[in-house]
């Protein structure tokens, strides 16, 4: 069963090679470049995870993308094995003196603010680690599951194989927010996006203005309704930042100076409105270290690597 029409591209035989030559030699150099990286050259080691569970009390729970989940266990080992590398990982206040350091430096970072990032507290204090959330006010002040965590659920439910539920949540991610809602709910249901547990639900603004007070933790923007930004129009744009700022700024009394891209997509049309907001520094889903100092017109460009 296919839920949604997929687009398939295709390309000439030499045009095809051409373009996994070039991909090739990138990849090729952007490895090299991060073997340097993982010597003891200056640089900035930004790590990307989204949701947790306990992976000691049982495997990662069923009907979720477990890309997008990592066990605790995993996250302790992950957060050891870069101080062990020579990084020390930075609060977000000190990104700014960092960028222009010439040290080696790590950051830790979770997007959308699932509830069970919770779980990281006790890890944290106990390696002395700070983290940043960045975070989705919609879901959260709705208090639904995130759409992907709904199409995952409900796909799995009905016996979808991986591949087709990759290519599913390929095309409707290109949607804007509103389609995308509508989209799900006239496939599965009103009531699908009602959370699960602590594995598909957001923290409630409750949950988040506790869990912000921790000196460890910092919260930054992550859009109102999670939108690929470099598809929107100027209004679309600001709404997507202003309103997650306003909501953020209510909740934990700080107005955020980050931004997390959703999915990546960014233009300059979003750095420019991000910075009118007040956003100091942005960061992407390109799996790179950043070699220090960094510009700072690579300042609302910062890559993350997700272990």
């Amino acid at each position: 069963m296919v839920f949604w029409p997929l687009c398939i591209w295709g390309s000439k035989k030499t045009n095809g090679l051409i373009s996994r030559i070039l991909y090739w030699l990138s990849h090729r150099r952007q490895k090299v470049e991060q073997q340097r990286l993982l010597g003891d050259n200056p640089a900035l080691k930004t790590l990307l995870f989204h949701g947790l569970y306990d992976d000691a009390l049982g495997p990662c729970p069923a009907g979720i993308d477990k890309s997008l989940a990592c066990g605790l266990s995993t996250l302790r080992r992950c957060l050891e094995e870069t101080c062990e590398q020579g990084f020390s990982f930075i609060h977000a206040n000190e990104i700014p003196k960092a960028l222009k350091s010439r040290k080696r430096f790590a950051l830790l970072t979770f997007d959308d603010g699932y509830a069970n990032n919770r779980l990281m507290l006790p890890i944290l204090n106990r390696l002395q680690v700070p983290a940043l959330l960045f975070v989705t006010t919609d879901a959260m002040l709705r208090r639904r599951s995130y759409w992907w965590d709904v199409l995952s659920r409900e796909t799995m439910k009905r016996g979808i194989t991986t591949d087709q539920l990759s290519r599913n949540r390929l095309h409707i991610k290109g949607l804007k927010p509103a389609d995308i809602e509508r989209q799900i709910e006239s496939v599965f249901g009103e009531d699908c996006y009602l959370p699960q547990g602590d594995h598909d639900r957001p923290m409630t603004p409750e949950e988040l203005t506790k869990f912000a007070s921790d000196p460890l933790i910092a919260i930054g923007n992550h859009t109102h309704r999670h939108a690929l930004l470099s598809q929107l129009n100027l209004d679309e744009i600001e709404d997507e930042l202003h309103v997650c700022q306003n909501h953020l700024r209510e909740i934990t009394g700080r107005n955020p100076q980050t931004l997390a891209y959703p999915n990546g997509r960014w233009n300059t049309n979003v750095t420019h409105i991000a910075g009118k907001l007040g956003i100091r520094h942005a960061f992407t889903t390109e799996r790179l270290i950043s070699p220090l100092p960094v510009r700072s017109t690579k300042w609302m460009s910062l890559p993350r690597l997700q272990p």
